[in-house]
């Protein structure tokens, strides 16, 4: 019920978005991140797992208690990315081969124009509760 605040998004650079392993946030996203947060934001929801513990791991760096000042959770990957040692943020899993079919799905529907872009798309997933909300 939240509504949409564009200025609560941060985009990353693309070689960022697609890291398999933390990287770290370049100084747009930093200094993104902290003037959102010193407006009032106080939890993210970041892409992709991977980017849930870069940011987990920037705001710890900069004086930030994760979670107790600011919640991160990330989307897709909890299970298959978990380093040991590493942070584990929380996350929420879907499973790839129904990402994958339903994405070959919806293009194709697309190729046809059977759906306009842009579309919805519902896929059943569970909660993996980590150390960052």
């Amino acid at each position: 019920g939240l509504p949409h605040a564009p200025e609560d998004v941060i985009a990353v650079p693309p070689e960022l978005a697609a890291a398999f392993s933390p990287p770290e946030l370049d100084s747009s996203s930093l200094s993104a991140l902290r003037a959102r947060i010193k407006s009032g934001v106080r939890a993210w929801i970041a892409s992709s797992y991977v980017l849930a513990q870069a940011v987990t791991h920037a705001l710890r760096a900069s004086g930030r208690a994760v979670p107790a000042d600011v919640a991160v959770a990330g989307l897709h990957g909890g299970t298959r990315v978990a380093v040991p040692g590493g942070i584990h943020p929380t996350s929420y899993e879907t499973d790839d081969e129904s990402l994958g079919a339903a994405a070959v799905h919806l293009l194709d529907h697309r190729v046809l124009r059977a759906i306009p872009a842009p579309a919805t798309l519902l896929l059943p997933g569970r909660l993996v509760p980590g150390e960052t909300t």
